[in-house]
């Protein structure tokens, strides 16, 4: 630990506990791999997804990724295991609409025990333009790790995930997040874009899935594009969580946000 750590006299072990919350074990890899991967040269052109207004590319069909490796202490590494990795998705995009569906997982077997394990599905959903006006864009995922050499956690609160919330309000091992935005169509100003939006997130962090309790928020924001500048548009967020928390006070006035890219 660096010098300004935290002391606590009545804890002596609080840099030691902290280490063992939080920091991933020491160790030495080297590991040759062999990995295959599999897709559809198709792209669908759509707009008003990540970068708001510009043209975008996007992947049309299946796509499949398969890798395997040996982790050899012959070459260095602290402990013979073998990394196994896999992911898998397809994406459509009939009429100016754009969704797919992927799931991902990850694991090492060591000693007939699988370490290291993560799981991944997402499901992303974009409309079509309706009625000239606007579109809406839903996205789920869920996340675990096990067994986790690295001691992975998700945060959830603030700009990863929970608009309403206070930064890193939930944390857990497992997370389930889902997001529905209604966006509107850019507006024309001269050569910037602005846009509006509603939107709604709902999800939580916690040491299993079983733990896990839906908190909701709220909101409204506003995109602004400059394309001289940047691809990535300008994100300002007002969000309004339903629940309290011991960080965060459920209603008004709420939290403002901004950063770059889209919130999803």
């Amino acid at each position: 630990m660096l010098s300004d750590f935290p002391t606590d006299p009545t804890n002596p072990d609080l840099a030691r506990e902290f280490l063992t919350q939080f920091a991933p074990l020491s160790e030495t890899r080297s590991e040759p791999y062999v990995r295959y991967d599999l897709f559809t040269a198709r792209y669908a052109v759509v707009r008003n997804l990540n970068t708001f207004d510009l043209r975008e590319n996007r992947l049309l069909g299946p796509w499949l990724s398969l890798m395997i490796g040996a982790g050899l202490p012959e070459l260095g590494a602290d402990f013979r295991a073998f990394p196994v990795a896999g992911a898998a998705g397809w994406a459509v995009g009939p009429r100016g609409s754009y969704a797919y569906a992927q799931v991902s997982g990850s694991a090492r077997l060591r000693s007939d025990r699988f370490i290291d394990q993560t799981m991944n599905a997402e499901i992303y959903i974009a409309s079509p333009i309706l009625g000239r006006l606007l579109r809406v864009v839903a996205r789920a995922d869920a996340d675990a790790v096990r067994a986790d050499t690295h001691r992975k956690l998700f945060f959830l609160g603030g700009d990863t995930g929970l608009r309403g919330y206070v930064i890193g309000d939930f944390e857990g091992t497992s997370q389930l997040v889902g997001h529905v935005e209604l966006r509107s169509l850019p507006l024309e100003v001269f050569s910037q874009r602005f846009g509006g939006l509603l939107f709604y997130d709902v999800g939580h962090a916690a040491a299993s899935f079983r733990d896990i309790v839906p908190y909701h928020d709220l909101g409204v924001g506003l995109r602004w594009l400059i394309p001289q500048l940047n691809s990535s548009v300008l994100r300002f967020d007002w969000a309004i969580a339903t629940q309290s928390t011991t960080l965060t006070r459920a209603g008004f006035p709420g939290r403002l946000s901004g950063g770059f890219l889209q919130a999803f």
